[in-house]
Formats: structure tokens, sequence, C-alpha cells
């Protein structure tokens, strides 16, 4: 297992600068480098939709809807017997 050295964060930030006599040539480095990347084009939302929109759910509505269907199932087991006897 290798084991990695720590590096102060100075070290490495004073192996990054760019000396003060050379402002330009840092400046035209990074002005080749960022026209070397290719532009962000966001993704086209097509005009019909081939999947059904998908929504966000909330933990809580979950929740609550989780509950809400727990209570009903308790409901109807406890009546369960008295819907009998009436018919239903």
């Amino acid at each position: 297992m290798s084991t990695a050295q720590f590096v102060p964060t100075s070290t490495i930030l004073n192996s990054i600068r760019v000396p003060a006599s050379q402002p330009n040539q840092s400046v035209a480095s990074i002005t080749q480098y960022m026209a070397a990347l290719k532009p962000f084009h966001p993704p086209t939302v097509p005009s019909t939709p081939s999947q059904p929109t998908m929504h966000a759910t909330s933990v809580l509505r979950k929740r609550k809807l989780k509950m809400n269907k727990h209570k009903h199932k308790k409901l109807m087991k406890r009546t369960r017997a008295l819907r009998k006897r009436i018919g239903k």
C-alpha cells in the first residue's frame, strides 16, 4: 500500500502562481484554454414528449399518504365484524 505525503496548500499555490513579469502570457494561455473547450449547449426540449413527465415527490407527502393508508386499513380491520353484521 502506498502512503501519500502531505503537501501544504501554500506550497501548491506557490507552484501554481505565475511570475508578475509575465501577466499577459498567463492571460493568453487562459484564453487559449477557454477557446479549446467545447461550448456548453443545454439539451433541447422536444416539442412532443416521448416520455411522461417526472415530478419529484416530497418525503413528507409520501409519509402522510403511508400513514393515511395505514389508518384506513386499521379502521377497516376494527370495523370488519360490524360491517359484516350490517351486510355491507
